[in-house]
């Protein structure tokens, strides 16, 4: 994210859910395991108030 949007962001967050890693890790009910899990790496995120 550029410099300039920095006083923009209103929240962040880690979405975490589409990853297996019991029990650090509340998955998606349809993720039972490293084989269906959307990705070992979680997702970062920004609101911005455009």
């Amino acid at each position: 994210m550029p410099p300039s949007l920095f006083d923009r962001v209103q929240h962040v967050g880690v979405e975490r859910r589409d990853i297996f890693a019991p029990p650090a890790v509340k998955s998606f009910d349809a993720v039972t395991s490293k084989a269906n899990e959307a990705s070992d790496h979680a997702a970062l995120y920004a609101d911005l108030d455009l």
